[in-house]
């Protein structure tokens, strides 16, 4: 019988393109008014199947010659001593908050948590996402990836670039995420419109087994940091009298997902799934029971927790699931490691924290005075360089040398190119990319912009790190993939910092000073590897007195102002403590000051309120990203040496110069 199934099995495989074009048809019809099921609606009086749910099954019961248990041989979980759950374990290890590039980062990292399925999976993720915002890291974070009309066949057959796996990129996105942070999946699938008699057991579990190992080696290739795929069947389907995916289908699809785990277990099966070409795959919640019959836990499906068509659940089912799904990962074993709240992923933020009392460095004049240190941006009250002033000089014969060049650095005004990059760490990242969406429009077409900083690359990683090795290596391909080479780049926004300064330790003038010396070393790495850059443009952080955690915080963030004056200072004086000269370094100027005291509004009325900062107080929130990313727009607009490359057509307005 089993050899027969098969032989069914493989035959149906060939049909199933005529299937899916039935099911077209089948939803044409329903969006135009005459389904061929819609008056099928929920039976009122088909309360059981008479199934047993696996997870009550023992290794004694049977259901068509397969035993009972999530795992087999009666199991719903597996021991500690399993090679599959040492598998798991070591898996678990590895969910960390990460940065976009995929790098742990434990003070600001996130963990993604994505869905993928159907119909039933978007609703459900979509009420577990609300519901379990007060039990989660706030590390975690969420993407519903499922899809309407996206059964298992459709995600299964997609190519990478087109929808399901489009949309899903685009739900991650939004989310905040990069494809690097992706690190959990809950998958739950069916497939549409099974025939009984055609696709009766095991054909129709076996189609969407091999479906859903497709899915997971695609997950495998997509998002390669994810660690497990959590898998979950279907619930209760027995209301349905329509031909979507009524029972025994939907009871039947976990085995769909016991013969996948399987056959990672054994080394690749039929499916050939193993560990090398999926995430560890381990059961999420179990959500069937038959209809009204508790099952051993409790749980029954009633006729309101399903929707009209007996297919799709109500809002209260949906709750359901929810609830299964918190439960399950704040009880799991391996799950509440990453899913809980761990107070050392994002230490938060205190929004009555509103100033720490100092004076934006641009606000303080020659007479007022920070541990010995006058104010002004260059010092002795100056916030601007007079055009006398032999720096400015020097910077106004570097500004007359940023020219549209092609990828050789020579000068072509038809199709150069003026390469602005950014280097840092996440803020400036995230800033610059803000900056970048704003710019289009304003800026010279000539000038193409690369997002070079990089989260968590503080200062002393840039400055340790070789010319060949990251952070070098992901600007050098971020400028190669804007079409730009070495020779075209030409001016750099940096802005630095570095993590965990520690009160007592650290205090002025010690962090300021090795912040100094760190962009000091990058500033001359910059020389070296990018010849035609010809000014460095420096910012400071913003405020940060809203942190009440190690990363960044007062008055360390304010104190990194004076790295950015010493070391311009430096270059001004010859070489100074860091030895930074116009030979071994581009011209150093200030670009815009970026830190006021939190609500106390600086001269220029700039404020930093609570609300545009992330949950950790270190971060910009959107609107402190928008705020920076205006005040570069400005700067670079209206900067006298600025504009002359940054806006359009500038350069015919300068005596001398032409394009």
């Amino acid at each position: 019988m089993y050899l027969m199934n098969r032989l069914i099995y493989r035959l149906s495989q060939k049909m199933r393109l005529v299937r899916k074009m039935a099911i077209i048809l089948v939803a044409i019809s329903t969006l135009s008014g005459f389904a061929i099921h819609a008056a099928a609606g929920k039976a009122q009086g088909l309360t059981s199947t008479g199934l047993t749910p696996l997870n009550d099954m023992s290794a004694a019961d049977d259901y068509m010659g397969e035993e009972g248990g999530l795992y087999g041989n009666g199991v719903n979980s597996l021991p500690v001593s399993d090679p599959h759950w040492i598998m798991a374990e070591q898996a678990a290890l590895q969910v960390q908050p990460r940065d976009s590039m995929g790098e742990v980062d434990d003070f600001s990292g996130k963990i993604g948590f994505i869905s993928v399925g159907m119909s039933n999976t978007r609703s459900e993720f979509g009420t577990f996402m609300s519901s379990a915002h007060a039990v989660k890291s706030n590390a975690v974070v969420f993407a519903n990836g499922a899809q309407p009309g996206m059964t298992a066949s459709r995600w299964a057959d997609a190519d990478l670039n087109d929808d399901p796996w489009a949309s899903l990129s685009v739900a991650v996105g939004d989310a905040g995420l990069t494809a690097e942070q992706v690190q959990v999946v809950w998958l739950k699938q069916a497939n549409a419109a099974p025939q009984p008699g055609e696709d009766d057991f095991p054909v129709y579990a076996e189609e969407l087994r091999d479906d859903l190992a497709a899915i997971s080696k695609k997950i495998k290739e997509q998002y390669p940091r994810v660690q497990f795929i959590y898998l979950s069947s279907r619930i209760y389907a027995g209301y349905s009298t329509g031909p979507l995916n009524p029972e025994t289908f939907a009871y039947e699809s976990a085995y769909s997902v016991r013969w996948l785990i399987e056959d990672q277990r054994i080394g690749g099966g039929v499916t050939g799934v193993n560990y090398q070409n999926s995430p560890v795959l381990l059961w999420g919640p179990y959500l069937w029971a038959d209809s009204t019959s508790p099952r051993s836990d409790g749980l029954v499906w009633m006729r309101d927790d399903l929707s009209g068509d007996g297919v799709h659940p109500s809002s209260s089912g949906n709750q359901k699931v929810a609830d299964l799904l918190i439960e399950f990962f704040t009880t799991d074993q391996l799950t509440g490691e990453w899913f809980l709240p761990d107070d050392t992923h994002i230490p938060g933020k205190d929004c009555s924290i509103t100033s720490v009392g100092l004076t934006p460095l641009s606000d303080m004049t020659t007479s007022d005075e920070y541990f010995g240190e006058d104010g002004g941006l260059y010092g002795s009250g100056m916030n601007s360089l007079p055009t006398t002033h032999p720096h400015w000089e020097k910077a106004y014969q570097a500004t007359l040398q940023i020219r549209p060049r092609n990828a050789s650095g020579n000068i072509d005004a038809i199709s150069g190119k003026i390469g602005l990059i950014s280097i840092g760490m996440s803020n400036a990242r995230s800033e610059f990319g803000t900056f970048t969406d704003i710019a289009d429009g304003e800026k010279s077409d000539e000038v193409v912009l690369v997002n070079g900083a990089q989260p968590g690359k503080v200062a002393s990683e840039w400055a340790g790190a070789g010319p060949d090795s990251d952070p070098w290596k992901f600007l050098a391909e971020a400028i190669s993939e804007a079409g730009l080479t070495p020779n075209q780049v030409q001016v750099v926004w940096l802005k630095q910092a570095n993590a965990g300064p520690q009160i007592g330790e650290d205090d002025f003038p010690v962090y300021a000073q090795e912040l100094r010396d760190d962009t000091a070393v990058i500033v001359k790495r910059v020389k070296e590897l990018y010849p035609n850059v010809q000014l460095v443009y420096l910012s400071s952080r913003i405020y940060a007195g809203y942190s009440l955690g190690p990363l960044s915080p007062e008055p360390f963030a304010y104190e990194g102002a004076f790295s950015a004056r010493w070391l311009i200072q430096d270059q001004i004086n010859g070489g100074g403590a860091t030895g930074t000269t116009y030979q071994n370094a581009p011209v150093l100027m200030w670009g815009p000051y970026l830190w006021a005291d939190g609500t106390t509004p600086r001269n220029d009325g700039l404020v930093w309120n609570c609300e545009d900062l992330t949950d950790d107080g270190v971060h910009p929130a959107d609107s402190g990203r928008l705020k920076v990313a205006e005040m570069l727009l400005d700067f670079f607009s209206q900067d006298p040496l600025a504009n002359i490359w940054f806006l359009p057509t500038f350069y015919q307005y300068l005596p001398g110069i032409q394009n």
